[in-house]
């Protein structure tokens, strides 16, 4: 029977996970160049019964999380606006200071100017400088905006849900997320502005199909220890 705890308490904290990232999703519904994440799950290991053809499961457990491919929608064109197309990532400076990563990586359309000395550069939001194809900052010459968007980087990572949000729309690298690369499919449009992907309809059914999922798993860890305190009565 203890299996049976098992098997419940991870059904309910793998819910609680998909919870976790519907919630996000929603909350960042109107974000801009956001795109929606689900969670994957896989089986844990399975027990044979001694002497007995049985194979029992232990439950679930979450394993990683997906980035969902659909284009963003446009939403009109903003000023220092451009829009990736496609699945790729342009490239920031990290403006922490002893950072572990140089790098950051965005997908947020809105930019900005910023002066350097006598330079005028290129700046996401938050005001992290953005690098090109070398690695360098982008500076504006003769004021020509569409020139220095133009000449962003555009990366492919190859498993972009596993990298870390920083907030401000600001992703790090990890190991699993593998490494960035030129994406050579994606491409930006200039002068407009990108939404969100999220279908709030889709997310909606997915937090309804969560919330079963943990009242029955509640539900089924409230039974066993009924047995369980049952069974102890029965052999006291």
């Amino acid at each position: 029977m203890i299996n049976g705890f098992y098997a419940a308490k991870s059904g309910m904290r793998t819910a609680q996970f998909s919870l976790d990232v519907t919630g996000n999703n929603i909350a960042n519904a109107n974000t801009d160049g956001y795109q929606a994440r689900s969670a994957n799950f896989a089986d844990l290991i399975y027990t044979r019964t001694q002497g007995l053809e049985v194979v029992a499961g232990n439950g679930v457990r979450a394993v990683s999380t997906s980035v969902s491919n659909a284009q963003n929608p446009f939403l009109g064109e903003g000023r220092y606006s451009a829009a990736i197309v496609g699945e790729g990532y342009y490239a920031v400076q990290n403006p922490a200071e002893d950072a572990e990563q140089e790098v950051l990586y965005m997908r947020a359309s809105a930019f900005a100017l910023t002066s350097d000395g006598n330079a005028t550069y290129l700046v996401a939001q938050g005001g992290a400088y953005v690098l090109d194809e070398a690695g360098q900052r982008i500076e504006v010459q003769n004021g020509d905006v569409d020139a220095a968007l133009r000449r962003i980087a555009l990366l492919r990572i190859p498993n972009p849900g596993a990298m870390t949000a920083l907030g401000g729309g600001q992703f790090m690298l990890t190991e699993q997320a593998g490494e960035a690369a030129a994406d050579e499919t994606s491409t930006m449009n200039i002068g407009v502005m990108a939404g969100s992907n999220v279908d709030m309809s889709m997310e909606m059914a997915h937090m309804i199909v969560a919330q079963r999922g943990f009242q029955m798993n509640a539900r089924m860890l409230q039974t066993i220890d009924e047995i369980e305190q049952t069974a102890s009565m029965l052999n006291g």
